[in-house]
């Protein structure tokens, strides 16, 4: 069985709220995945998952690509379909190659959003195997990692 929190994570919750800062949008979204995925709501915990991924990428896209861009072209980034960022991830160049060597990972995060587009744009009621699940909360929580070291580099 696949834990919910790690120890780290919640130390590392415990400290934000400790010094009063607020737990990162994405966060509250991964906890809310694992919560509904523990609740069996397949639909609720890929949703949240897809939340959690989008608001972490344009939040890392927003700090490390379009900082001092020009009001128009940040505008022009905000528009982007997730889908299209997640094929070039590797290629933006974060310098960093954690992100090479997660090409399984990312393959199932565009699986994720696979998943959220049929619910939200067919109506679909997902059904995944558990093992899947448990390979999607894997390489989202590993692809949130990244990007959260990646944010703190920038």
């Amino acid at each position: 069985m696949l834990a919910t929190v790690s120890r780290k994570d919640w130390h590392l919750v415990q400290r934000s709220l400790e010094v009063n800062l607020d737990v990162p949008i994405w966060q509250l979204y991964l906890a809310e995945a694992f919560q509904r995925k523990e609740l069996e709501d397949v639909r609720g915990f890929i949703l949240s998952l897809a939340i959690a991924i989008e608001s972490i990428m344009k939040a890392l896209i927003k700090r490390h690509i379009v900082a001092s861009a020009p009001p128009k072209f940040k505008e022009t980034v905000g528009k982007i379909g997730i889908g299209r960022i997640l094929d070039g991830w590797v290629k933006i160049n974060f310098r960093n190659n954690r992100w090479k060597s997660l090409t399984e990972e990312i393959k199932l995060v565009k699986n994720v959003f696979t998943e959220r587009n049929s619910i939200m744009h067919r109506g679909s009621q997902p059904v995944i195997s558990k093992d899947k699940q448990n390979e999607f909360a894997r390489a989202v929580s590993v692809f949130i990692e990244t990007a959260e070291k990646q944010m703190r580099r920038s």
